[in-house]
């Protein structure tokens, strides 16, 4: 995953990888942290053109020259959806000369990076008595069972069934094989690449995959003089088999029960439903996925005669996506085991009473056309004028079908025909979409002397999704530059390589939100009653607000950069301030909950973003045959809330205004109950005993109810991220080694559900240390039965801090060298291994088996560990 390999190396740039399972990996990128509680994730721009993450997702790394990121004002030019900042992806494209061939091959072995840490069978029994004993009910297992899950003498009826070593591979496997060849004359230039992913499933005797291939072409034609034409082309196909793997169940299920009998039968599950191992099977149920994804982009450039330095530039690009998806539920069985017969009597797992089928074409296509007239020009000596003026428009359109049958007579047939015919057992739907945006933009850029600069640039922006009379939006932005170091009073500071100061103010339109919130919508329901009978008729499913409009960042940066003695330092510093305006939100807070109401959202929000960035840079040859280079950056965003409707007269440290954005209002936990005489000493919640957590009478009511939660001063979106990177270079070795930091963050800790061992099923192995008990009072966590969320809100006990600094990525590589090389015909080979998610040096989620970067307690498949080899060449 491309976005993922950029975590800690680029400065203001925030990367959560909040799941990794091939294929389907959930990343969360921001830029210089969150401005807004609607969509904040960044722009992505292939080639010029704005494309959707998807297509950054699937990029290969051996087709990319170079990648950029635009946080400031200059963001603007890319228009509508560039509020959140801009990633720029440049591809490779062809050059001059002799064809050259580059082949490269990797083969990768990936794990979970970690996998959430569950009771024993010994733990869980153990626990399981604690809470039936302190409910006044009999202990489920005698002292016996216990020593017998504790000893592993009778795995049949004693088992210690790790669910997670059942349903996970040590580890899988991934092979990437790609092949390009570029070169050209005056008149045409080419790069022609293509090459495949493989990705092996991460579960043990599984049937799902994940196979990609891909294909792309930059050609540049000088056509004449004055005329230039290129067309890029790229595609892939992907097919993909997908589990229906409940992941609750892998953590869930209970030890003390057997995932699989010694003599090969499926054992239980949890709730009847051996979800965990059957999810292994094909007939429990999975999803097939065929995609097929076409990019291209028509790019013409004419130097207009005549005219020194004017050109007229244009783009057609037009993008689709074709795409099936087939989802199978089966029959699946599992069997128990009677103690007293020792028969194993089959069952059917619960999760389909008969086999069913659903097939899904959703498809979409995107058209972006621009043109643009351009000024580049010497107007002095020691003076240009860079200027351009635009129009662009694009459109997309998003259409589905699907349908679906029941009550298959077996498996044996997945295919729509042999389903039940009964139409009461058939259905079927689709739907369509449709966008539209529409802009003029230009620049004009001034530089004297290679000393000053000062540009102008502007956005005059429509968006479908506003209103007629609040379409269309204008979005200036000013930055200028001064190169202190061509002055003349540093002209003899010989250490100075250059020092440059800049600052930039511009306003910025964002118009990510749901469309169409301008019109009265309706859906179908059985709402109206006529001679007896229910009727479907339309019934509205909206208020709309006819107002509606953009919501507006205006952003103020002032950086500061310079090098000295010849690149052994660079550093760059960065500090900037967005005040956002517009933001979406519903006045429901302040409106009382019997009046029934539901009013539409309104451009009422407001916040305010913060921070600073710095980036530094030394390198050094110590000799020719040594050389060494380490980076660092470090970004610091503070996101406020400045206005949102809220209740009122909420406390003040229940109030969103004036904290972080997606900061969660908790009980904060004290302690645990040691015994009665201290509950009855304390403000304490209905039903309380001992064992229980210890909620803070916040206000000092002596009452704890909802108005003792707090809100919090972080959210799961760090306002510090950070970076370390090292190269060394000794003679053909390379040694790169690359760190990935994160603070002031919030995660969760342990799993939402309560700890309850009798009523849920499993839960994490570190609640069962130093539990209370009658016997252990001082314990420090709570017994089991416990309720986390009990009061209607969550605890400070469910969370921590997820700072966390790990090594992100290693390799050593070798670089052969000229002389072997010109005997076998090869221009350059270099091999190496590398690694990446390699292991955390710092996080408090050790214990918990997790990783700080996820949301849900690891319920879900973790980012992956990768341990990677291979090599490239060019011919």
């Amino acid at each position: 995953n491309l976005g993922a390999g950029l975590a800690g190396r680029i400065s203001g740039v925030t990367i959560n990888n909040r799941g990794g399972e091939p294929g389907n990996e959930s990343l969360e990128i921001f830029i210089r942290g969150k401005s807004t509680n609607g969509d904040a994730s960044p722009l992505y721009v292939i080639d010029g053109i704005v494309r959707d993450y998807g297509a950054l997702n699937y990029l290969p790394p051996s087709e990319i020259e170079s990648i950029s990121v635009l946080k400031d004002a200059s963001a603007a030019i890319y228009g509508s959806r560039a509020a959140n900042g801009v990633i720029l992806v440049t591809t490779k494209r062809g050059r001059t000369g002799k064809a050259l061939i580059t082949a490269a091959f990797n083969q990768a072995f990936t794990q979970q990076e970690r996998i959430g840490k569950v009771a024993d069978a010994y733990s869980f029994a153990l626990m399981s008595n604690l809470e039936q004993k302190q409910k006044g009910l009999p202990e489920p297992y005698t002292a016996n069972d216990l020593e017998l899950y504790k000893n592993g003498t009778d795995p049949l009826n004693h088992p210690n069934t790790s669910w997670q070593k059942l349903v996970f591979r040590p580890w899988s496997n991934q092979q990437r094989g790609d092949i390009s060849i570029s070169g050209g004359n005056q008149d045409v230039k080419y790069f022609v690449a293509a090459g495949y992913l493989t990705q092996n499933s991460p579960f043990n005797n599984s049937f799902t995959f994940d196979k990609q291939y891909h294909f792309r072409s930059n050609i540049d034609a000088q056509i004449t003089k004055n005329l230039k034409v290129s067309l890029d082309l790229s595609g892939r196909k992907r097919d993909n088999v997908s589990s229906h793997m409940d992941w609750a169940h892998v953590y869930l299920s209970i030890p003390v029960q057997n995932g699989i009998y010694p003599n090969g039968l499926y054992g239980p599950g949890r709730t009847g439903n051996n979800a965990a191992l059957m999810a292994r099977e094909r007939d429990y149920g999975y999803t097939k996925g065929n995609a097929a994804n076409f990019t291209s982009n028509l790019a013409v450039d004419y130097k207009i005669p005549g005219i020194p330095g004017l050109s007229l530039q244009g783009n057609f690009a037009y993008d689709f996506d074709n795409n099936y998806l087939k989802s199978f539920q089966g029959v699946t069985y599992y069997y128990l085991l009677d103690p007293a017969t020792g028969l194993y009597n089959k069952m059917q797992n619960s999760n389909a009473a008969a086999p069913s089928l659903n097939i899904d074409y959703p498809n979409g296509n995107s058209i972006t056309s621009n043109i643009k007239l351009s000024y580049k020009r010497a107007v002095t000596q020691q003076s240009t004028i860079d200027a351009f003026v635009g129009f662009e428009q694009n459109q997309t359109e998003a259409y589905t079908i699907s349908a679906g049958r029941m009550n298959y007579a077996s498996s044996s047939i997945q295919e729509l025909f042999a389903g039940d015919a009964n139409r009461a057992n058939q259905s079927n739907t689709g739907s369509s979409a449709s966008t539209g945006r529409q802009n003029l933009f230009g620049r004009a850029l001034y530089t004297y002397a290679d000393k000053y600069s000062l540009q102008f640039q502007f956005r005059y922006d429509g968006s479908q999704n506003f209103p007629v009379g609040k379409r269309y939006g204008f979005f200036p932005g000013v930055s200028g530059a001064w190169n202190i170091s061509k002055e003349n009073f540093l002209k003899d500071a010989r250490s100075l390589d250059y020092l440059k100061l800049r600052a930039s103010y511009g306003e910025l339109g964002n118009d990510k939100v749901g469309p169409y919130q301008y019109l009265t919508s309706y859906s179908y329901g059985n709402n109206y009653a006529f001679n007896g009978t229910t009727n479907q008729g339309l019934l509205q499913s909206n208020a709309p607000n006819p107002n509606i409009t953009w919501e507006v960042a205006k952003t103020v940066d002032i950086g500061i950069e310079g090098s000295i003695y010849g690149g052994l330092l660079t550093a760059e510093v960065d500090v900037f301030s967005t005040n956002r305006s517009n933001i979406l939100a519903q006045r429901n807070a302040s409106v009382p909950s019997y009046t029934g109401l539901v009013l539409p959202a309104e451009n009422i929000g407001r916040t305010k973003n913060k921070g600073i960035e710095v980036s530094l840079t030394h390198s050094r040859a110590i000799s020719s045959a040594f050389k060494y280079a380490v980076e660092g950056n470090f970004t610091y965003a503070k996101n406020t809330v400045v206005f949102i409707d809220e209740v009122p007269g909420l406390p003040d440290y229940q109030q969103a205004q004036g904290k972080s954005i997606g900061t969660p209002v908790l009980y904060e936990v004290i302690g645990v109950y040691k015994d009665q005489a201290e509950i009855d000493a304390s403000p304490h919640l209905a039903g309380i005993s001992p064992g229980d957590l210890i909620r803070r009478d916040v206000n000092g009511d002596k009452i704890i109810n909802n108005l003792d939660a707090v809100k919090q001063d972080y959210s799961t979106t760090p306002q510090i991220v950070y970076g370390l990177n090292f190269r060394f270079d000794y003679k053909q070795f390379q040694v790169s080694i690359g760190f990935q930091g994160q603070a002031k963050v919030l995660g969760e800790r342990y799993s939402v559900l309560p700890f309850d061992p009798i009523g849920w099923g499993n839960f994490p192995a570190s609640l069962a240390q130093n539990v209370w008990s009658p016997e252990n009072t001082n314990g420090t966590n709570p017994k089991p039965g416990q309720d986390f969320g009990k009061g209607g809100n969550g605890t400070t006990f469910n969370f921590a801090s997820a700072a966390f600094l790990k090594l992100k990525t290693a390799e050593l590589a070798y670089s052969f060298s000229n002389g072997l090389l010109d005997k076998a015909g090869i221009k350059s080979a270099r091999v190496f291994a590398n690694g990446s998610n390699l292991f955390f040096i710092h996080d408090n989620f050790k214990d918990q088996g997790v990783s700080p970067e996820q949301t849900n307690w690891g319920w879900g498949f973790g980012q992956q560990r990768v341990i990677n080899l291979g090599f490239n060449v060019t011919f």
